[in-house]
């Protein structure tokens, strides 16, 4: 029996005031690649916040983390849609 790949169904993020993405997570990408994108980016949001708590951060560093982490978020999402899970919606 031949096992179907897990990959990602298109996420989209960085929602704009019309509710149109701005950018897309595409179909298609391996699952693993995704979720190992995801976590790279939670450990930059890591560093970051960190580095906003000593006080060592802009303003625009507050920015920065949302945005990674709305990146990482729409990935995971992507991958566990791909994986056949509901864990995306709650």
């Amino acid at each position: 029996m031949s096992r179907r790949p897990v990959v990602t169904h298109q996420q989209g993020f960085f929602l704009l005031g019309s509710g149109q993405p701005m950018a897309l997570v595409s179909a298609g990408v391996p699952a693993a690649d995704a979720l190992e994108h995801a976590s790279c980016l939670i450990a930059s949001i890591t560093d970051l916040a960190a580095a906003m708590g000593d006080g060592g951060l802009s303003s625009g560093g507050a920015f920065a983390i949302q945005q990674l982490a709305e990146t990482a978020q729409a990935l995971i999402d992507a991958a566990a849609i791909g994986c056949g899970s509901e864990a995306h919606r709650l």
